[in-house]
């Protein structure tokens, strides 16, 4: 008998789980916006069961290319505020599947981190102790 998907994650919490996952490179951290091991495992699985396909991969080296001080500076040196600033970082999150991803397709914690870039850039001082 086949178990279906909500069987299968109604004990996702199982530390045998867990274990296994990180016998393979996969960890859970507190440090990390993105990394919630049970969800991302039970995306990864549902999507492939909706697709079946593999969800798109994307490397963790293209971090490199989203710097959130860049699109801070940005949005300081245009002057940005607003509705412009708005549709900025609107425009910047919705290209950026990267960004998307990193931030567990959350927008309010992307949308915080920029802030706290701003803030670096219009008070460094706070930043200085």
């Amino acid at each position: 008998m086949q178990k279906k998907l909500e069987e299968i994650f109604a004990d996702a919490e199982d530390l045998s789980i867990i274990s296994f996952l990180a016998s393979f490179g996969f960890y859970s951290s507190n440090d990390s916006p993105t990394i919630n091991l049970i969800d991302d495992v039970k995306d990864i699985v549902s999507h492939f069961e909706i697709n079946r396909t593999a969800p798109p991969y994307i490397e963790f080296k293209e971090r490199e290319q989203v710097d959130l001080s860049v699109i801070a500076q940005k949005v300081y040196d245009m002057e940005l505020g607003g509705k412009k600033k708005k549709e900025f970082i609107d425009e910047v999150w919705l290209e950026n599947s990267f960004l998307q991803a990193y931030f567990n397709h959350n927008k309010l914690y992307f949308r915080k981190a920029i802030d706290n870039e701003l803030l670096k850039l219009e008070e460094p001082e706070l930043y200085s102790a």
